[in-house]
């Protein structure tokens, strides 16, 4: 019986040569999607961690209506949290469009420009985003 099954191997390799030759380019194939996948996940969150490190950006953002009261906020700081205010006001424009004027943070979500350069003084909004 084994030698039956012996001598239909090289039969059934050189019947089917094609779809072997098929297959084997399918699953390389695939080998070559699923490390290409890997390694684009790895730089993007190799570079998204970062651009977090850099701008100290936080997930704990939160709003207050009115100010924190000293001694909450003081708690907060001695559990160790960063509190920085940031105010802002909205302008409203001439098309609809809302802009949304703010102070740069010094601290928490700092901006990180890609190009242009950040305010020079405190009153200068001219600047901001131009070279």
């Amino acid at each position: 019986m084994r030698m039956l099954l012996m001598k239909s191997i090289p039969v059934n390799v050189r019947k089917n040569l094609g779809t072997y030759i098929l297959l084997t380019i399918l699953v390389m194939t695939g080998m070559y999607i699923a490390s290409a996948m890997a390694g684009i996940t790895y730089s993007y969150d190799t570079a998204y961690e970062e651009k977090i490190r850099v701008s100290n950006s936080e997930d704990g953002l939160f709003q207050v209506l009115d100010p924190l009261a000293d001694e909450k906020e003081q708690q907060l700081l001695r559990e160790g949290y960063d509190i920085e205010r940031a105010f802002y006001f909205d302008v409203d424009m001439a098309d609809g469009s809302v802009i949304r004027v703010m102070r740069v943070r010094q601290k928490i979500d700092k901006i990180i420009l890609d190009e242009g350069a950040l305010p020079e003084t405190e009153s200068d909004a001219d600047s901001y985003g131009h070279t």
